[in-house]
């Protein structure tokens, strides 16, 4: 998730056409379908090193793309993948994990959206939470304040920071989780469309 300028989405504005859905939440499986996710996590730490921004090693979360079984794509309407991650999911839990979306794209809405449909999704499966974690430096000098505008943005869409841990080489992790909460609008604007298998990690 990219930090920008924020605020929660209300329920009155999860507007859309009932049968029709902006976005398409689906597991990656075609090799087309992988190597777009792999480029765009790729382009996205091009973005985000230029900008001095926390951000993981590329060529390893990228790679990952490729052979992840829980790897999942939000698409829009038209096909272009706008965002990417991997969706580990248990009965007891769900994390979202290694989250990247597209430059270019409306980063800060699509961060919105992901955010209100795992809630919802979390609901649906009985679940109290859902879990994320974000990478918040990678011992390149990254600004403490680009670090503190990053959290906070990621409270400003309802995360609630649990704890920081140490990570990959000279990282630090941020863990945090969102109470889930049934949206039945959002299906509206973002329609689930698969059964996802366990995340290997």
């Amino acid at each position: 998730m990219s930090a920008a300028n924020s605020r929660p989405l209300r329920d009155q504005e999860l507007t859309g056409t009932p049968g029709y859905a902006a976005y398409e939440m689906r597991q990656l499986r075609t090799e087309a379908e992988r190597a777009e996710a792999e480029a765009l996590v790729t382009d996205r730490h091009i973005w985000l090193t230029r900008r001095h921004r926390p951000c993981p090693a590329a060529t390893s979360i990228a790679s990952r793309f490729r052979q992840e079984p829980a790897a999942v794509g939000m698409f829009e309407n038209g096909g272009r993948l706008v965002c990417c991650l991997v969706l580990d999911q248990t009965p007891a839990e769900i994390w979202l994990r290694h989250v990247y979306s597209a430059p270019g794209s409306t980063s800060n809405g699509v961060a919105r959206l992901l955010t209100l449909w795992a809630a919802d999704h979390a609901a649906q499966n009985g679940l109290a939470h859902v879990h994320v974690e974000a990478l918040l430096a990678e011992g390149i000098g990254t600004p403490s304040v680009l670090i503190t505008r990053y959290i906070t943005y990621l409270h400003e869409l309802g995360w609630t920071t649990l704890r920081i841990s140490n990570g990959p080489v000279g990282a630090r992790v941020v863990h945090l989780r969102v109470p889930a909460k049934r949206r039945p609008a959002i299906q509206h604007l973002v329609r689930f469309a698969l059964p996802v298998e366990p995340s290997d990690s």
